[in-house]
């Protein structure tokens, strides 16, 4: 199916830690069954709102049989403000889905040579999107252990330990029972290892985590879904490009400029620049 716009009705939007917001929206059936975990979705500015920008969010959670589709946000400017504000019955024009997302595939033959669960990493809003991954592979009847860090007040604990993982959560603030750090710290401390990895948050975190998972198995082995500012979230405007590593014919490793809402926004590890000092 091709992503299209269509119009979203809210039927929650609701805080779930201070300026955190959970958003579902009944959309057609087809497009809710079309979205697959690392795309991401476009909300379009209220008309005379004087925004001229749709705001890119990755899809937290997909229903095809209820026709929904969720996010979780963060109000960082005008365009969330207004949109966290947007009471039940209230009318979303947006474009989903958009993007290239996670490659599961590649995990059913790594499964046949190593049967440890694989990782899944989120920071932040970038939790959204790994819980999309994990319901997917627990229908798969996939192993998950999941490592989420936040700044300060955890969100979304009960709905990954009802997708089934294996949780650590850590935050940056101190908190009775949750490990004091960010998600690398307590990685560490846990001794994690896995023949996979995917990955959603900061650029720094997803930096870090490159780091880690190269001493681990190989960063070849993984998936980060990018979050960027994007302007149109159709490869038109080119705002979002970034450098990326592609490998020729002979196997040497050229520079080359990719749009992130386009062809990715996820990409393999071993693929992005991230000491990219254009950006």
């Amino acid at each position: 199916m091709t992503n299209k716009i269509v119009m979203a009705e809210v039927r929650m939007n609701r805080e779930i830690a201070p300026g955190v917001y959970h958003l579902q929206m009944l959309v057609e059936k087809e497009t809710a069954a079309a979205a697959r975990p690392g795309q991401f979705l476009n909300v379009y500015p209220e008309a005379g709102s004087r925004l001229i920008l749709p705001r890119p969010f990755g899809i937290c959670s997909a229903d095809p049989d209820a026709g929904t589709l969720e996010i979780v946000y963060e109000v960082v400017g005008r365009g969330t403000e207004i949109l966290s504000a947007a009471g039940e019955g209230t009318l979303l024009k947006i474009a989903a889905p958009l993007g290239r997302g996670f490659d599961t595939e590649s995990l059913k033959s790594l499964r046949t040579n190593d049967a440890r669960p694989p990782v899944l990493i989120g920071g932040g809003v970038g939790c959204g999107p790994m819980l999309f991954l994990a319901r997917t592979l627990q229908r798969e009847q996939v192993p998950v252990t999941a490592v989420l860090g936040f700044r300060d007040r955890p969100f979304l604990i009960r709905e990954f330990r009802e997708a089934g993982c294996t949780l650590l959560t850590a935050s940056e603030t101190e908190q009775e029972g949750i490990f004091s750090g960010n998600v690398i710290d307590c990685m560490t401390a846990a001794g994690l290892s896995a023949p996979a990895y995917f990955a959603c948050g900061p650029r720094g975190m997803l930096a870090a985590v490159d780091a880690y998972v190269s001493a681990d198995c190989g960063d070849e082995f993984l998936q980060v879904s990018l979050e960027e500012r994007m302007g149109c979230g159709y490869g038109v405007c080119v705002g979002c490009s970034t450098r990326i590593r592609e490998y020729g014919e002979n196997g040497q490793p050229q520079t080359v400029r990719r749009k992130i809402c386009t062809d990715g926004p996820v990409f393999r590890g071993n693929e992005v620049i991230w000491d990219d000092g254009t950006r």
